[in-house]
Formats: C-alpha cells, structure tokens, sequence
C-alpha cells in the first residue's frame, strides 16, 4: 500500500510532475502531426508556458494564432511573439471568438488581429 504522506510530499517538491510529462508527449505528437501535414497557417488553442511556434520551423508558416485565456500563458506566448508580426496571440476563450478566428484564419491575409 503506498504511503500517502511520502506521495503527497513527492508531489509537493515536483519529484512526479505528471503534468510536465503530458505537456512533452502531447507536443510531440502534435508536432508529429503537423511535420506530416504542414499548414501554412496555424490555430494554437491554449498554449501553456511554451507556444508551438517555438518548436516548429520559423519559415514553416506564414500566421499563427494563439488562443489562450490564463493570464500567464498569454504573457508568455505575447513576450515571445513580439518580434514576428505573423503571430498573434488573444487573450481570450475560444468559443467566444469564433467567428473572429474564422474571419483571420480562413481569409486574412495577415495584420495584428486585436
């Protein structure tokens, strides 16, 4: 039977970082999946502390947008987005944007979206 206390203090001090273990895999088969079919232009909803327009060749597409509503994931994505004027980044929900998002992925031919 497991010690709950040796778990809970485990948990505590990061020794089983579940979560950084799931935001490796996930990034990886996604960006498996974008090497197999490539976009020219790119939907990242919620993107944690590192976007995937770090992990993707720069010349690999011409806009990505960034839908992310946590205060500090936004911060983070906008910090590393602030040189590329192909990458925007919303501090938003997703569900409350849609049509925004429709208008700047399907027809926009760039620009900062606001």
């Amino acid at each position: 039977m497991r010690n709950i206390h040796q778990y809970e203090q485990a948990y505590l001090q990061d020794e089983h970082d579940f979560e950084r273990y799931q935001v490796r895999y996930r990034r990886k088969k996604v960006l498996e999946l974008y090497e197999k079919l490539p976009s020219n232009r790119v939907l990242e909803i919620g993107c944690g502390m590192e976007p995937l327009f770090h992990f993707v060749p720069q010349d690999s597409f011409s806009q990505w947008v960034v839908v992310e509503p946590a205060d500090a994931f936004y911060a983070a994505a906008e910090r590393a987005s602030k040189e590329d004027d192909r990458i925007h980044c919303l501090h938003r929900f997703f569900d409350k944007e849609a049509a925004l998002l429709k208008e700047c992925c399907v027809h926009s031919g760039g620009g900062r979206l606001t």
